[in-house]
């Protein structure tokens, strides 16, 4: 995998009611186009930033999802934000990554033949501020 060296970074909800912090470490930024992923975020593609589950420190305490045999998603029970992917077991975890502060730069895609045939003009499209 594409895993590289990030310096900490946090995170939060929307409404701050659960945050995060990660400590420097072996990271990896990916981008999911699934149907669950997308479902599950509510966003044409999901953007994750996975790192060691012992390098990462909450506050307050996200509620879990059992979304699959394999798998659990973590949210705030509060205001709703998609706040992790995790596969049962696993020694990582992947934050999402809108509520990661940091400059995301993803490496990898996942399920690239599932993306959406109308992402790739959304960006040609006339934006507003």
């Amino acid at each position: 995998m594409a895993r590289t060296e990030l310096n900490g970074f946090s995170g939060h909800c929307y409404c701050g009611a659960v945050s995060y912090v990660v400590d420097a470490g072996p990271a990896e930024q990916i981008l999911c186009h699934c149907d669950d992923c997308r479902r599950a975020t509510g966003a044409a593609v999901a953007g994750f930033v996975s790192v060691e589950v012992k390098a990462l420190h909450w506050t307050g305490t996200p509620a879990v999802h059992r979304s699959s045999d394999v798998a659990e998603r973590g949210f705030c029970a509060t205001c709703g934000t998609s706040l992790f992917y995790q596969g049962i077991g696993r020694p990582t975890i992947a934050l999402t990554a809108g509520t990661a502060d940091l400059d995301f730069a993803p490496v990898l895609a996942f399920f690239a033949d599932a993306k959406p045939d109308w992402l790739d003009s959304a960006h040609s499209l006339p934006g507003e501020t």
